[in-house]
């Protein structure tokens, strides 16, 4: 597979303020120029996925690994894999609240979503939603912001209500994949006045098995929700464990 150039997310012009706020890398924070989103060498290390895509696990066809199994969602998407510069800016999102990081990631959820579901109407976007006790603890959800600004770039209604988390869980990343449906089970809600009839565009940050988009899309779908179409930053892939 090889790498790619990475598009700026904005056309480029002059800003003053960023002679005082300079741009810096998604992945290693280095100064970069303001029409870049990775230094040269995190550049080096950026992989895309490539259409064609399965829409059921969101990777390459030609590394599709989910033969034979089922979703509560109607497909996923998503613009990058979960390695290299881009998993470390994913890192990165959780622990600091960066326009820059976060408009890039937005941009390109975006970006996958008007290419991967161009043909499915599209009513509105939600989020995966984060415990209220962790919500203190970290300050804010990065998937909120992700999913908002993607709405924004999408130009379409975000609702930030339509799922609710009710229980806490263990963070998915501690558990293998034997336990990580069955952590999830129950600790979601969704809001039926809010959802129901809609299909909904469903966002986080990352795709591992899948486990919590599909708890998540259940619950929708339980609540009276059309279809739920999923976008993410990054998948993870068994191929690049290979």
């Amino acid at each position: 597979m090889k790498r790619n150039q990475i598009p700026p997310v904005h056309k480029t012009s002059f800003d003053a303020s960023r002679i005082f706020f300079p741009k810096h890398c998604v992945a290693c924070n280095q100064v970069i120029p303001a029409s870049e989103n990775f230094c040269p060498a995190c550049l080096e290390d950026v992989w895309k996925v490539k259409p064609p895509v399965c829409l059921l696990c969101g990777d390459e066809q030609d590394h599709c690994s989910c033969r034979g199994k089922s979703y509560f969602y109607d497909g996923c998407a998503a613009p990058f894999y979960y390695t290299g510069a881009v998993a470390r800016g994913l890192v990165q999102l959780k622990k600091r609240r960066d326009k820059d990081r976060f408009l890039f990631f937005a941009k390109a959820v975006a970006d996958t979503v008007n290419r991967e579901y161009k043909s499915q109407r599209l009513d509105c976007v939600c989020m995966v939603p984060m415990y209220k006790s962790r919500l203190r603890e970290r300050e804010y959800n990065q998937s909120e912001v992700l999913a908002q600004q993607t709405a924004d770039f999408l130009e379409l209604p975000f609702l930030p209500a339509a799922l609710q988390m009710t229980a806490p869980a263990a963070g998915q990343h501690t558990l293998n994949r034997k336990f990580r449906m069955g952590n999830v089970l129950g600790v979601y809600e969704a809001d039926g006045s809010l959802c129901r009839g809609k299909s909904i565009l469903l966002v986080d940050d990352i795709r591992t098995t899948g486990a919590t988009l599909n708890e998540c899309a259940k619950m929708l779908k339980l609540a009276g929700c059309e279809c739920v179409f999923c976008a993410v930053a990054a998948i993870t892939s068994p191929f690049l464990a290979e």
